[in-house]
């Protein structure tokens, strides 16, 4: 088995969408498209076997940011597992941590911007998330490793 950033695993971004149209490699590693995988860049590990390609988690914490109609930001962490509910971690400047239905927060919401999230994301960083990625929706990836993991 080995490890790398996804980028230093292929010469350019054509020579990886071959490979996504005969392997489909974005879709393994949990993305819609080879642009959106290439775009993350995540950490894969793999095999001369293309089944065996995954995303290592550890790289990096995705972030979603998203408003509710009173105008609050709330922030999920689709890969952080909240409770025995597989409900991922969310975060608010009122109630800080708690378990929120990815699903339900994503129905109920809009897209934060970056003006709207930017007090809360500087909350974060102060709180000791300094390795926070932002994105615009959860991947399948991220749902699939919230689920697996062990609730501590």
């Amino acid at each position: 088995m080995w490890q790398c950033k996804l980028r230093k695993n292929y010469q350019n971004f054509e020579e990886f969408r071959q490979y996504c149209s005969v392997y489909g490699i974005h879709t393994r590693l949990g993305f819609n498209t080879p642009e959106a995988a290439w775009a993350v860049n995540p950490t894969i590990q793999g095999s001369t076997d293309p089944k065996d390609l995954k995303v290592v988690s550890g790289d990096f914490t995705p972030v979603i940011f998203r408003m509710w109609k009173d105008g609050e930001v709330v922030a999920l962490f689709p890969t952080i597992l909240a409770d025995l509910d597989h409900n991922c971690s969310s975060y608010l400047h009122i109630g800080q941590h708690g378990a929120a239905d990815y699903n339900y927060v994503i129905s109920q919401t809009q897209s934060a911007t970056e003006e709207d999230y930017q007090p809360l994301l500087k909350e974060l960083e102060m709180v000791g998330y300094d390795d926070l990625k932002i994105f615009s929706k959860a991947q399948f990836w991220m749902h699939k490793e919230r689920q697996s993991s062990p609730l501590v």
